[in-house]
């Protein structure tokens, strides 16, 4: 692709604010490592309004421009979809956890929440970078 559209331009920066959560997370998961509670709340709910923020954007680019097809050669092809696939499944089945895992936070319901985000924030962290593993996918000049 020679010369970048809005479309692509809008896919990257909805990648910069996913990969970007992912690193919100760990900053989030470092600092109640820490026993930083108050840090580690302020930076899930960053992550979570960047999640919030992406999405909304996602979901806008693709009612207006649609799908992107992938142009590599059949190999590739196939390991596109061998991550995008499980990326699209569990950016969708974590949704409710995630929500729940909040509450369960700002309830002050910590034991719920620390058994609830041994299984979240992995499938949170697989989304945030699969994703842009898959937007590297899609942009790679074969």
């Amino acid at each position: 692709m020679s010369q970048w559209t809005w479309v692509d331009w809008m896919a990257l920066l909805n990648t910069c604010i996913n990969f970007t959560s992912g690193l919100v997370i760990i900053a989030g998961v470092r600092a109640i490592k820490r026993g930083d509670r108050e840090t580690h709340q302020k930076r899930m709910l960053t992550a979570t309004a960047m999640q919030a923020l992406f999405f909304v954007l996602y979901l806008t680019r693709h009612a207006i421009a649609g799908d992107t097809k992938f142009e590599g050669p059949d190999l590739w092809r196939n390991v596109y979809y061998l991550i995008l696939f499980p990326h699209l499944l569990v950016a969708t089945l974590q949704i409710p956890f995630i929500l729940r895992a909040i509450y369960l936070g700002l309830k002050g319901r910590h034991a719920a929440h620390r058994k609830l985000v041994k299984f979240v924030t992995p499938a949170w962290l697989f989304v945030a970078f699969s994703g842009a593993l898959v937007f590297l996918m899609l942009r790679i000049p074969f």
